[in-house]
């Protein structure tokens, strides 16, 4: 597959900036930006299938306009801003997007006349999406409507001509990125120095004077600055001139915590007990087209299952099937429109905005684990970064959490107007074909209508049951229809299309593992100490985060969690998002599920002794991955980006039975619940339930098998 850089383009390989220069027949060349002049090479293999590598891709980073939007907006990405800000972002992008779409028809101008007409003419519509959205995010887009219950019909107002206008100006000096139109509201506030230059003055020297071998408190260097003042004062009051306030005592806390904390604590308690406290321990820390247009869409499948596990064959009497309790499964599917290749999909018990952002995540990752875990023969190797998103106007596909992740890919989101399939005309096929050729083979169809489905009967022929249905799906997709000769492709296969794209003009690359983690990651709030961060029990660090607890100590930091890797997470330093290794080698590429599931299994192998060595945490790790026909439900076709309280209920879980392995020797024995006293903050009980991180069973049970569509909370 060849990879499509632009001029513009910033790749980040190990830590290492790079300029895109030119591509060859087997790579690319690019120019290092901490060594200008200095050139090096990657083959396309290398950098879309090393996982270690670190690689990071960032469309149109040096582009005037982008840059210009940094400059602005104070950030790069809009994963970067506060979730709350969102709404209003992406209800300025509609305004520009519309507006844009009428002038480049000849339907609009930038005159106070036609800016106002313009309004009037797209307000309706904007505002019906604006209240639909609303909804979304009160949970009440699916709620029967019921007597007396408030509406939520107003929408947001329409902007002014002016203030369209200047949406519009920013949005093409931004180079039509999305963080252009952020408010700059986050400016906003009386920033100017507020205390007198001598008040100021004596207030750095009592903070600073908290670093001493003396250990004074806060309180104390606060009353030695109230004397201070008052001394300064009397000096002031003799020569005729004005009095200086002093500063509260919050602000001498604010000064002082504000001191480099390494260097606190070395003046406090020395050197060496300085370098003791902030030492970062070892191992883990040294850190490695086709897609123009991409649909998606998602449909119920017309098909009765059964709740019990009977598989395909299963050998139960048409009696036992009546009684049985029947469910509906949502399908959502992407499909790239040129080579017919479907990207992603996922499955679930309701259409929910998880599951659309689970499919789109698929898009842009390496699929090889889904092949795999259902035994396909042939490679699901397509993947890259979508130019745009086109869906309809499903409550779930239109919710702000989903476009803005399409916008944080810097791909393009677009909705097709409602009840104008042909406008969707891939996916609709699509559909079809799945309907026809894989749910067809299947007894307990519920055909398309009821003329379709005469006297069948449905609820008495059901046979294909939640699990078969997982596993039949991506096998179907992977081994069949990508390898059927198709229509739409002159009949040629949607694998050697996708081959013959690929190859030239080549694809947008997807953004890299680290960048998606910080896009589609679960965020959690866990404490820094001389492990780094711990999560599911699991210690990460890196030399940066180091050097952050160096110079701000320990305390509470964001992390963000791929429940698919657990090789890697992301912590929040400062503005950005960094990568942190796993500190115990082997968990690149396992999956949050796997790591419940092997943890169970040392629970139970070593229920005598609570502390494990290493190898016995691989071996478990290695041996559940080799269950290929659980492997599916691991790596998740259903809803996997669990929840921040999933996280913390599976911690706590792993917190009871066993110790992890102490990698440098300086633990000390105790109880093991202390597993959890070095950086994880779990909350109290009550948190929802998820499906990997239930009790685990006894010692005498099987694990209990963690469907890939459990119903996230």
């Amino acid at each position: 597959m060849k990879l499509n850089f632009g001029e513009y383009d910033r790749i980040t390989i190990a830590d290492i900036a790079y300029r895109y220069i030119r591509s060859t027949d087997t790579g690319n060349l690019f120019e290092r930006l901490d060594q200008p002049g200095m050139f090096e090479s990657f083959s396309d293999v290398a950098l879309i299938t090393e996982k270690r590598a670190g690689f990071r891709y960032e469309k149109d980073w040096f582009k005037p306009g982008y840059a210009a939007a940094r400059l602005d907006s104070g950030v790069g990405d809009l994963y970067l801003l506060p979730p709350e800000e969102w709404p209003e972002i992406l209800y300025r992008w509609d305004w520009c997007r519309a507006f844009q779409a009428l002038a480049n028809k000849k339907q609009a101008s930038r005159s106070d006349a036609g800016l106002k007409a313009a309004i009037e003419r797209l307000d309706p519509g904007i505002q019906a999406l604006v209240i639909q959205r609303e909804k979304i995010a009160a949970g009440r887009a699916e709620q029967k409507k019921r007597a007396g219950a408030l509406k939520i019909q107003e929408g947001r107002d329409a902007p002014s001509p002016k203030t369209l206008l200047r949406w519009l100006r920013r949005f093409r000096e931004g180079n039509f990125c999305v963080t252009a139109l952020r408010k700059r509201h986050y400016r906003s506030g009386n920033f100017t120095f507020k205390l007198a230059a001598e008040a100021d003055r004596l207030l750095t020297v009592h903070a600073v004077s908290y670093a001493s071998e003396t250990r004074p408190t806060k309180t104390s260097c606060h009353l030695n600055l109230q004397a201070a003042i008052d001394q300064e004062n009397a000096k002031r009051r003799t020569a005729g001139l004005e009095e200086i306030p002093c500063p509260s005592r919050k602000t001498m806390n604010e000064r002082i915590d504000g001191l480099n904390a390494f260097m606190v604590h070395a003046a406090r308690y020395g050197l060496k007990a300085a370098e003791r406290k902030f030492a970062m321990l070892g191992q883990g820390l040294d850190v490695s087209r086709a897609g123009e247009r991409v649909e998606m869409d998602e449909w119920s499948i017309q098909l009765m299952t059964l709740l019990t596990k009977v598989g395909l064959a299963g050998a139960i009497s048409d009696e036992q099937k009546a009684k049985l309790k029947r469910i509906r499964v949502w399908v959502c599917v992407a499909i790239d429109c040129a080579s017919r290749c479907i990207l992603g999909m996922s499955v679930s018990r309701q259409p929910s905005t998880a599951s659309a952002i689970a499919t789109l995540h698929m898009v842009v990752r390496d699929k090889a684990a889904y092949a795999d875990a259902v035994g396909a023969l042939s490679p699901w190797d397509m993947r890259c970064t979508p130019e745009t998103v086109v869906t309809d106007g499903g409550s779930t596909l239109i919710a702000d959490a989903f476009r803005a992740k399409v916008l944080q890919l810097r791909s393009t989101p677009q909705t097709s107007i409602a009840g104008e399939p042909g406008l969707r005309g891939t996916m609709e096929r699509v559909y079809r074909t799945i309907h026809t050729q894989l749910i067809a083979r299947f007894t307990g169809r519920t055909f398309e209508h009821t003329v379709a489905r005469g006297d069948y009967n449905a609820e008495a022929r059901a046979s294909l049951e939640l699990d078969a249905l997982l596993f039949a799906l991506p096998r179907y997709v992977v081994d069949i229809y990508h390898n059927s000769p198709h229509e739409g492709l002159a009949g040629e296969t949607p694998a050697n299309a996708w081959r013959r794209l690929a190859a030239s003009p080549g694809v947008v690359p997807p953004p890299g593992s680290d960048v998606c983690r910080n896009i589609f990651g679960t965020e959690v709030e866990r404490r820094t100490g001389r492990h780094g961060v711990t999560v599911l029990n699991l210690d990460f660090a890196s030399d940066r985060l180091h050097a952050h607890r160096r110079a701000f100590g320990d305390g509470p930091v964001k992390v963000k969690v791929d429940a698919l890797d657990l090789g890697r997470v992301s912590v929040l330093l400062g503005d950005d998002w960094f990568a942190l290794d796993c500190r115990l080698a082997g968990f690149a590429g396992v999956s949050m599920a796997t790591w419940l599931e092997a943890a169970a299994d040392i629970r139970r192998r070593h229920a005598a002794d609570y502390r494990v060595n290493e190898h016995v945490v691989l071996e478990a790790v290695r041996a559940i991955n080799a269950i290929a026909a659980r492997g599916i439900e691991r790596f998740g076709l259903g809803e996997t980006r669990p929840s921040q309280a999933s996280i913390d209920r599976a911690e706590r879980d792993l917190a009871i039975g066993f110790r992890m392995p102490d990698l440098d020797g300086a633990g000390t024995e105790g109880d093991p619940a202390d597993i959890l006293a070095d950086g994880v903050d779990g909350t109290g009980p009550g948190s929802p339930r998820w499906t990997a991180a239930r009790s685990l069973p006894a010692p005498d049970r099987a694990p209990r098998r963690m469907t890939g569509i459990e119903k996230n909370d």
